[in-house]
Parts: C-alpha cells; sequence; structure tokens
C-alpha cells in the first residue's frame, strides 16, 4: 500500500511538495485572533490566558487537518472531509476501511468517543472495516488493539503502529519530512 510513496526507499518528491502545500495551506489560513471576552472578575492575565489557550486549541485542531489532508493524498486513501454520510474521516479503498482521525487521544470526551465509535460499528455492519486512528501517543512503541462495539471489531491503531500502517518500515523519513516542513513554515511566518 505505502510502497508507492516511495521510489527505492526514498520518499517521492510529488509528496514532498503535496504535503509541503497542505501543511503551508492550513498554517496561513486565517482565523479569529480575537482577544477573549473579558468575564466580570476577569483581570487582563485572565483574558492573556483565555487567548493563547484559544490560539492553543486552534493549533492543535488544525495539526489534525493537516494530518487528516496528508493521510488522504496518500494511494488509496480519500479525506471524506467534513459531509460524507458515515460522518467519518478517511476511507481506504484498497483495504475497504473506514478512519476515525485523531490528533491525540484525549481529544475525545466519552460522549464523542461513544459516537465515533457507533459511526465505526455502523460501516462495519454494511461491510466494511474500521479503524479508530491516534496520531499522537505518549507510548512510543503506540498501541494496536482490537475493539468490540454492537458485535462489530474495530482496530485501535495510535503512534508507530499507525504510522507503520500508513506510511511502512520508512515512516521516520515522512515524520521527519513533515517535521521540517511544518519548521520551515513556521520560520517564514516570524
Amino acid at each position: 500500500m505505502t510502497d508507492s510513496i516511495y521510489n527505492n526507499g526514498i520518499l517521492k518528491h510529488e509528496y514532498i511538495e503535496k504535503w509541503t502545500k497542505i501543511i503551508q495551506d492550513e498554517m496561513r489560513r486565517p482565523y479569529n485572533n480575537n482577544p477573549s471576552p473579558r468575564k466580570i472578575l476577569d483581570t487582563d492575565e485572565d483574558v492573556i490566558q483565555r487567548t493563547n489557550a484559544k490560539r492553543q486549541r486552534v493549533h492543535d485542531m488544525r495539526q489534525g487537518e493537516i494530518w487528516q489532508k496528508i493521510i488522504g493524498s496518500l494511494p488509496g486513501f480519500i479525506d471524506l472531509k467534513k459531509k460524507h454520510p458515515s460522518g467519518l474521516d478517511l476511507y481506504n479503498s484498497e483495504k475497504n476501511i473506514y478512519i476515525e482521525l485523531k490528533s491525540a487521544s484525549n481529544t475525545d470526551n466519552s460522549s464523542s468517543l461513544f459516537y465515533n465509535f457507533n459511526k465505526l460499528a455502523k460501516v462495519v455492519q454494511q461491510g466494511h472495516y474500521a479503524m479508530y486512528a491516534v496520531v499522537n501517543d505518549e507510548n512510543e512503541d503506540g498501541k494496536e488493539y482490537i475493539c468490540a462495539r454492537d458485535g462489530c471489531n474495530i482496530t485501535y491503531l495510535s503512534g508507530k503502529k499507525l504510522y507503520l500502517f500508513l506510511f511502512g518500515e520508512n515512516y521516520k523519513q515522512v515524520i521527519s519530512h513533515l517535521q521540517y516542513i511544518r519548521a520551515m513554515e513556521l520560520k517564514n511566518q516570524n
């Protein structure tokens, strides 16, 4: 599946170009940078902290969107965006698998986690495979296990286990390129 992004073990230039554009477009997309509204007992420091927290949430959301678009650009993958009837993030036509993608394991609260696993169980009931994927894992090796929901098996992959599934054995090369592209964009913005 991932062999076609490499040429003799080296990441193809076309993917570096695609991913550079994805990262630049997402990082340059404007957002509401207005300070958070003042609450009755707020100090100036409270407003600054809340504004910075809002900026960090937007930053984290954008990283999730970057990952979804990068994975959606891989051979066999489709970025389902927000309007797809399944409500899920990605589909791999080669493996017939729908994916709910999260940037970190703490992205879902318990009610949205329940809702997301219900969406995944529904596609399994329709004859597809399903995966709950978490990009960032505090465990260096990542995690891999099967979750049962309504009689359906849903694969859970995170961190390194997810990178191996997506990018193969050369996943570190991909991560290095993505880190470099993002660092250059941050440098250009300052």
